[in-house]
């Protein structure tokens, strides 16, 4: 799997990341992408904030996962304990009319107090003919992304 990374500054500084929901053409691939992504970023170093609590955390700003999703600066400076948040968005296909396949997928961490973006990767299959061995599912992306940010 090529994940790109595109921007990646110092990340020495971030213990606590929050992960808000993905947007995707699809939203149960979306949720997919976000659950794997949160799970497995908990094997990291990082301490990931539950989505419970980050709910929790926004509720008392004022504000919904939805409207952060789509625009995450009114959430800078309001979430006291996170050092930076994860967005992301995706675009996925049907393979072979029954396999979602993720045909593009970009995840940026944001740095929760500057709104300065700390780190970006990107993902996107090489040509839009893929093989059924070739194919990568929300689940593997999210996966893959973990990995890649905590090794960095």
């Amino acid at each position: 799997m090529n994940l790109n990374v595109v921007k990646q500054s110092n990340l020495t500084q971030i213990k606590t990341i929050a992960v808000f929901p993905f947007e995707a053409n699809r939203k149960a691939s979306a949720e997919k992408i976000t659950i794997a992504l949160t799970e497995n970023l908990n094997q990291t170093d990082f301490e990931v904030v539950p989505a419970a609590k980050l709910v929790q955390m926004l509720d008392a700003a004022g504000l919904t996962l939805a409207q952060v999703s789509q625009d995450h600066q009114p959430a800078l400076k309001l979430l006291k304990g996170v050092d930076a948040f994860i967005v992301g968005d995706a675009s996925v296909r049907v393979l072979g009319g029954y396999i979602d396949h993720v045909a593009r997928c970009q995840a940026r961490m944001i740095h929760a107090e500057s709104g300065e973006v700390l780190l970006e990767i990107v993902y996107k299959t090489n040509s839009n003919s893929v093989a059924m061995q070739q194919v990568s599912t929300e689940a593997q992306i999210g996966k893959a992304l973990a990995k890649k940010i905590g090794s960095l």
